[in-house]
Formats: C-alpha cells, structure tokens, sequence
C-alpha cells in the first residue's frame, strides 16, 4: 500500500530534521577531529618504526659485544697457555741454561711444546 499524502509530509519533515541535524555540526570541528586523528596515527606509527630501529641498533651492539667477549675468551685462554707454559719446569731448565751460562759452548736450548705431550727439551747446534 503506497503512503498516504500526510505520511509523504511527515517523512519529508523527518529527513529535513536529520539534514538540520546534521547540518549544525560545523564543518570545521569535523575537519580538526579528522586532523587531530590522523596525527595521533602518523605519530604512533613513528614510534612504532623508531621501537623497530632501536631494536635492530640493539641487536647489532649485542653481535658485536658477543664477538668481542668470544675474542676476549681466547685471549684469556691463550694467556692462560702461555702462564702454564712460564710455570712449568722445562721452561726453568731452558730460561737457567740460557740466562746464566749453563749450556755448552757452541750449543742451543730448543724447547718443543705439543698439544698431546707437554714439553721436549731437545739440544742442538
């Protein structure tokens, strides 16, 4: 059933009252809400993409600081070798003969370490 000529009035004057409605929102608050929006966003996303750089600045510091103290483990290790090497006793024997005279005339101290036997004491020409 079509509506009545009354019922036309009435909706007409309904919709008018919805476009008043929305006509007394003045342009330029929606225009500033829109703005002020879009900059929160653009500013969460900078700090979204700053957290990522700092991230990755961090992983890199992190690489270098673990080589470093894998460099710094071998050293030590080494230095480690080499204390045991100056405390053992065949080290003695060559730094005495050397130092005060006490090898043969014409003759050399060679002291040979190897990973499986500790020390060789071996004199030469």
């Amino acid at each position: 059933m079509p509506p009545m000529p009354e019922q036309k009035i009435l909706m007409r004057k309904a919709y008018r009252l919805i476009d008043v409605r929305y006509n007394d929102i003045a342009p330029i608050p929606k225009q500033m809400t829109i703005v002020v929006g879009l900059c929160v966003v653009g500013l969460m996303a900078f700090g979204l993409a700053l957290s990522y750089y700092k991230n990755i600045l961090f992983d890199r510091q992190l690489e270098i600081m673990q080589q470093r103290n894998r460099s710094l483990r071998d050293a030590v290790v080494e230095g480690y070798q080499e204390l045991r090497y100056l405390q053992s006793t065949l080290y003695k024997d060559k730094y005495a003969k050397e130092n005060f005279g006490l090898l043969r005339a014409g003759k050399k101290c060679c002291l040979s370490v190897s990973r499986r036997s500790r020390c060789c004491l071996a004199y030469g020409n």
